[in-house]
């Protein structure tokens, strides 16, 4: 049995979930920053820990989180509903390839995913852990046209990936003409390679703000920059 994560201000209980709690969705979800969001769309909710960290931040935002995995879609919707924000947070368990083409005209000030990324990799034994991680059940190109088609004019489309697949989906997002506006190049340590890319992504074209970060000192704690990104969520 795996014991409630707490934060400052929700307790992630993640005892069904496919995937526990990893470093990428805190990352993204305490980098983010923006205007106050009204509605965002989280894509593979897993624990709905981003869905928790923005409706926390942003205090006017409704977040539609979808999630195919049942048994995460339990310990979601568990978080859901014992946090401060559960009349703005709700979870549909379902593909989001066939949730898209049922709401085909929902459009979103902010769509957020932590997406599938292993695609040539021996796949997980585990069938759910499979589904979580790999592009089999949701590809890039799937992600650049479900930004294309629910991302409003004046929306960010903001994602986490390894570097690779990073690049490789914001050729995708170029070709729907969808352009970056900012991106943070991420490395476990400060001399260490970087391990992930975070963009936030738009339909108008602007100056693309770049960042370069580290996650942790050589002892192991948390960075200056970690710290301060998170401050409003980890308790120490």
């Amino acid at each position: 049995m795996s014991a409630p994560f707490e934060f400052k201000q929700f307790r992630l209980s993640q005892e069904k979930s496919a995937f526990k709690l990893g470093t990428d969705s805190v990352v993204l979800g305490s980098w983010l920053q923006g205007t106050n969001f009204q509605r965002v769309l989280d894509i593979g909710a897993g624990t709905g820990i981003l869905g928790l960290m923005l409706a926390q931040r942003f205090i006017d935002c409704f977040v539609t989180a979808i999630e195919l995995d049942n048994e995460s879609v339990e310990d979601c919707v568990h978080n859901f509903e014992n946090c401060a924000w559960s009349n703005r947070l709700d979870v549909i368990n379902k593909n989001i390839l066939e949730w898209s083409k049922e709401n085909e005209d929902r459009k979103f000030d902010l769509i957020v995913s932590n997406p599938p990324y292993f695609v040539d990799s021996l796949k997980n034994p585990d069938e759910r852990k499979s589904a979580a991680r790999h592009t089999h059940s949701l590809g890039l190109d799937d992600l650049a046209g479900i930004a294309k088609n629910h991302l409003d004019e004046n929306g960010l489309f903001c994602f986490i990936l390894p570097v690779i697949q990073f690049d490789e989906l914001t050729k995708m997002l170029d070709a729907e003409k969808i352009y970056p506006h900012s991106i943070c190049t991420v490395s476990s340590y400060e001399k260490s390679m970087a391990i992930r890319k975070m963009g936030c992504f738009g339909f108008r074209k602007k100056e693309i703000l770049m960042e370069t970060h580290f996650l942790y000192n050589d002892d192991k704690t948390r960075s200056d920059w970690y710290k301060w990104i998170a401050a409003d969520f980890y308790i120490k």
